[in-house]
């Protein structure tokens, strides 16, 4: 219905089961034609430890709204949370379904968009820093795989996982965010933080 009223808009978002090892989905007008956009974002959000897992709703032919489950799912209500561990599985995702093979990203996660601004100040100094940075980020990722593999059950959060991603795109606009506003965001209640993106 969406990708109707649009004009053939494709919006993809990428959601989690609750359960651990369970595999990500992309949801789009392809894979899951029947869920209700605004319950797949609500779920896209669900970040662990900052908000409540999400029900995914579908809308039927009689307009009925319901609970969404994959095909094939088993019977009973699934709870959905952030896909964001699995940022590669949308990008992949994105590449085999749309042939998608540019990519303009924006990065909003404070955690990353710092590592990021840290990364962007050192590669302005010039070529030989530049390099530097960019090995310093390979090297930050790889010691954080080899600390997953290692201790798993340090990483309840999905933190170092979210850290191991891929987080730029061929071109990546970066969100200006300091250690004040990922505190607000912490501390915000929702209808704060619907204030805030509406104005």
């Amino acid at each position: 219905e969406a990708y109707d009223r649009s004009g053939g808009r494709i919006l993809c978002v990428c959601v989690c089961p609750e359960a651990e090892g369970q595999e990500p989905f992309l949801l789009n007008h392809l894979t899951a034609p029947h869920c209700v956009v605004w319950s797949a974002i609500a779920a896209s959000c669900a970040f662990p430890c900052m908000f409540p897992p999400q029900m995914l709703l579908s809308k039927s032919r009689t307009g009925a709204v319901q609970s969404w489950q994959p095909a094939g799912g088993t019977s009973g209500m699934f709870m959905w949370r952030s896909g964001l561990v699995h940022d590669t599985a949308s990008i992949r995702g994105l590449r085999e379904l749309f042939n998608v093979n540019y990519f303009v990203v924006v990065q909003t996660n404070p955690a990353v968009t710092a590592i990021l601004a840290l990364k962007h100040a050192v590669a302005t100094l010039g070529g030989l820093y530049a390099k530097l940075a960019d090995a310093w980020e390979l090297e930050f990722k790889h010691r954080l795989r080899q600390l997953t593999e290692v201790t798993p059950w340090l990483d309840v959060f999905g933190v170092a996982r979210t850290l191991q991603q891929q987080w730029e795109g061929d071109v990546t606009v970066v969100m200006r965010a300091g250690a004040a506003s990922c505190l607000l965001l912490a501390r915000s209640t929702p209808s704060d933080l619907y204030a805030m993106a509406t104005q």
